[in-house]
């Protein structure tokens, strides 16, 4: 007989609830545990409209691969995997949202699991899978992005550091190699005195540009034309000494590319070589829509998250 299990009891509700869940096929419950049956060998989403199994032969699990583990196999009437995937993006579109609206704060994981209704250990793994980063780091590139953009708009060093959300000058200063490619203050003087290379190279979804310092990359973009991007990166850095160098920027755009490139677990591969190099996270953004499912706004251009969102369904 298959082993009874009902692992992290924190991600799911308690057996009672989740049973009563599975007889009034509430759709609250979906995405939040599935129930497996030792009769068939199969298991379910709570609102699976198949006939209702008895109680004595029912596990609860988490998650589709804990029940998957222990030898069931999904249901093919109501596709549980395929309702855990709406929710999961639900859950890291709702962690993201509040994130960003939180960005000049410090949100806790606890926090940020009782905005979204999930534990805190199943939104981390979740957060994790989905965008290859932890929520943590997440938050740290919002602040990055807050600094930058407080800077554009002619704030001191020192006020974009606390308009950002950092506590203090010594926890920007600590990551600025990582996320800016220099130090604050130069990334204030518009890059002067440093020498930025940079390429251009195809990509599935338009022209993709990295440019870098000899501390890190500190540019990302793309675009439909090569000429705009290089514009972009000399208006961001109107003080530097800026060269194409495709030959020097090979291991970068290597590290970058697979962000772009819309394969499945690219994100993680970016996220494992960035903290080998040294690299600024890249943020696969693109991969989390709007609650009614539309693909919602994107950096550069909502035609081309499109793109990049049926590209990862190949």
């Amino acid at each position: 007989m298959m082993r009874a299990a009902m692992s992290h009891l924190s991600a799911t509700p308690d057996p009672e609830t989740a049973w009563t869940a599975v007889l009034e096929r509430d759709a609250r419950f979906d995405g939040r545990f599935v129930y497996a049956v030792d009769s068939t060998g199969i298991y379910c989403r709570p609102t699976c409209p198949s006939r209702r199994p008895r109680r004595a032969n029912v596990h609860f699990f988490s998650a589709p691969q804990e029940a998957e583990g222990e030898g069931y196999r999904p249901c093919r009437r109501c596709r549980p995997r395929q309702g855990e995937e709406s929710s999961r993006s639900e859950a890291v579109r709702q962690a993201c949202a509040y994130l960003e609206s939180h960005v000049e704060e410090t949100p806790t994981l606890a926090d940020l699991a009782v905005a979204v209704g999930w534990s805190p250990w199943h939104l981390h793994r979740t957060f994790k899978a989905v965008l290859g980063m932890s929520p943590r780091q997440y938050s740290a590139l919002l602040k990055t992005e807050r600094f930058r953009g407080e800077v554009r708009r002619g704030e001191s060093v020192a006020t974009a550091t606390y308009g950002a959300g950092y506590g203090s000058s010594s926890r920007l200063y600590e990551t600025a190699d990582a996320s800016l490619g220099m130090t604050p203050g130069v990334y204030a003087r518009g890059g002067r005195g440093m020498r930025i290379r940079y390429t251009v190279a195809p990509s599935p979804f338009g022209r993709l540009l990295v440019a870098a310092t000899e501390r890190g990359i500190c540019a990302v973009t793309l675009g439909d034309d090569d000429g705009a991007l290089e514009a972009g990166l000399r208006r961001e850095y109107p003080n530097a000494e800026i060269e194409r160098d495709d030959a020097a920027l090979l291991s970068w755009l290597d590290a970058v590319r697979p962000a772009v490139d819309g394969r499945p677990g690219a994100a993680r591969a970016v996220a494992r070589a960035c903290a080998s190099n040294r690299v600024a996270l890249v943020v696969p953004c693109h991969r989390v829509v709007r609650g009614d499912g539309e693909a919602g706004g994107y950096r550069w251009g909502e035609e081309r998250k499109r793109r990049i969102l049926e590209g990862e369904r190949i």
